[in-house]
């Protein structure tokens, strides 16, 4: 394989083992919310990730995370992820947390949450090395007709640019039968095309859930992830 060829591949698999972990924070959206873990509570989830674009590999990842409510209204969790495309593999390893600013009254206003991370990737040949950094103010509101609206706001840093950009996700969750919810959302990142987004999560016992996700970029070629999911907490 032609070092181009390596190189381009090599890049993908970065990308798309940074959606995969990105994909572990609110599952099934990539739009976090303002929700934090109480002290000794725990969160384990994991996902599967398939990313396609027309006339290039498919790029399948897998990722899983452990999170804890740590006290003083913040929780940590760290994760791992591993990408797989045309016979290439890359693995992450990622820390990320979250700190509540604002409780919104008691779930009747807006709550504020300062969510931050750090993602370390090990690429073909190389060596695990910090790769990206965010910091996002996430906001979460109730809304009427038993939906919940997320914004989240915040700069990302990628040491492969050597540069920031601005992320920002708007998302809905509706929920009218217990148990079962469906959301749909818009992200993005400054100077790419947004992406659009849907959800779904099925609380099939008391302390876990299954989900799903699909979204789509809106620039051509379309780039399309399908997700599927499981969370656990005790």
């Amino acid at each position: 394989m032609g070092d181009k060829r390596m190189a381009w591949l090599a890049g993908l698999l970065v990308g798309a083992n940074m959606t995969c972990t990105e994909a572990l924070a609110g599952r099934p959206l990539i739009t976090e919310d303002a929700g934090v873990l109480e002290a000794r509570d725990c969160e384990w989830e994991s996902a599967a990730v398939r990313t396609t674009t027309r006339g290039q590999p498919r790029v399948s990842d897998q990722a899983t995370q452990i999170g804890c409510g740590i006290g003083f209204n913040s929780q940590i969790a760290l994760a791992a992820g591993r990408s797989r495309s045309d016979g290439i593999s890359a693995r992450s390893l990622s820390l990320t947390g979250k700190t509540g600013l604002h409780d919104g009254d008691a779930g009747q206003g807006t709550a504020l949450t300062l969510a931050w991370g750090v993602l370390g990737n090990q690429s073909p040949g190389a060596s695990l090395r910090h790769e990206l950094s965010f910091l996002n103010l996430v906001a979460s509101r109730p809304l009427p007709a038993g939906f919940t609206g997320h914004a989240n706001l915040g700069l990302t840093h990628s040491r492969a640019e050597r540069s920031s950009r601005a992320n920002w996700n708007l998302a809905l969750e509706w929920s009218q039968q217990p148990g079962l919810e469906w959301m749909a959302e818009v992200y993005g990142v400054e100077r790419e095309k947004p992406w659009l987004g849907l959800g779904w999560r099925w609380a099939a016992g008391k302390d876990w859930n299954l989900n799903a996700s699909w979204a789509q970029q809106q620039q051509t070629p379309r780039v399309k992830l399908l997700s599927l999911g499981l969370k656990l907490a005790f």
